[in-house]
Formats: structure tokens, sequence, C-alpha cells
């Protein structure tokens, strides 16, 4: 988990660096580094239920940072949890029906660490994954800055 954390702060300085190079103003700069990280966290999977935006937003959500830093500490939170003690739970119903009562509004409760993790949408073993895909996020947002900073150098020259 702790290192999910920090390769969020490296890509969010990452992100930072290539915000600055890519305009001349830093005001611009700061309002562009803003409206990226609202797109960033708005798709992130926290606020809006990951799998549920249409697919002409498939590319923002695949491409949030905040989505596989969520994913990774929720997974790692409730992945071992065995057992929730509730008195609404009914252990004669399945995954779908109990998910259905949720969309349906029925009350209900979670039974394992698993059905918490199913139902905001992510696979319990789906940490590696989420690390490299940060990892590819995190070197193509050093590539890009590296771009931007050439361009801008001969643009001075």
């Amino acid at each position: 988990m702790l290192a999910a954390l920090i390769l969020l702060g490296c890509y969010a300085i990452g992100h930072g660096h290539l915000c600055g190079s890519v305009v001349l103003d830093p005001t611009i700069a700061m309002i562009l580094q803003s409206f990226t990280i609202v797109l960033q966290t708005l798709f992130g999977g926290y606020l809006i239920k990951h799998g549920t935006f249409p697919n002409i937003f498939k590319i923002l959500e695949d491409t949030s940072y905040v989505r596989y830093t969520y994913q990774i500490i929720l997974v790692t939170q409730w992945r071992d949890v065995e057992h929730l003690e509730c008195e609404y739970s009914n252990r004669n119903q399945s995954l779908n029906e109990t998910l259905d009562l949720f969309e349906t509004g029925q009350v209900f409760c979670y039974e394992n660490g698993i059905q918490v993790i199913k139902s905001f949408g992510f696979e319990p073993d789906s940490v590696p994954y989420c690390f490299g895909i940060m990892i590819l996020l995190l070197i193509g947002t050093m590539i890009a800055n590296y771009i931007a900073l050439i361009i801008k150098v001969k643009r001075a020259k």
C-alpha cells in the first residue's frame, strides 16, 4: 500500500512538471493541472463507481492514476477480511442476488471482503496489474515531460 502511495506522489510531481513544461505562463499551468487532477479524481472510482462510465470516457478511466491507487488500497484493505458481522445478512444469497438488492435499494450486508471489493467493480487479484499500469503511467509522464522540455528549449533558441 505504501508503494502505491509513493508511486502516486511521483506521478503527481511528474504531472506538475509536465503541466509546467507544456505552457509558458505559471497561472495557466496551475489551471491546467487543477483541471486534469479533477478529471483524474472524477474517473478514479471513488466518486463514481468504476465501470459505470459510457464507453466514450473509457480512455479517461483507464489512464486515471487515482483509479489504480484507489484500487490497490481498497483491495489491500479488504482482501483478507474473511467474515463481516451484520444483522441483515442472508447467507443463502449469491453475490449477484446481493448486488441486485443493492441496486434496488433493499438493505443487505456484505459477508466478506471479497464481496466489498467486487461491489466496487474491482478484482481481488488485480494489485500486480495496477502496479504495472502505474509504473507505465509514470514512465509515460516522464517521457512526455522530457519531450515537452526539448521542444520548449528548441523554441527558445
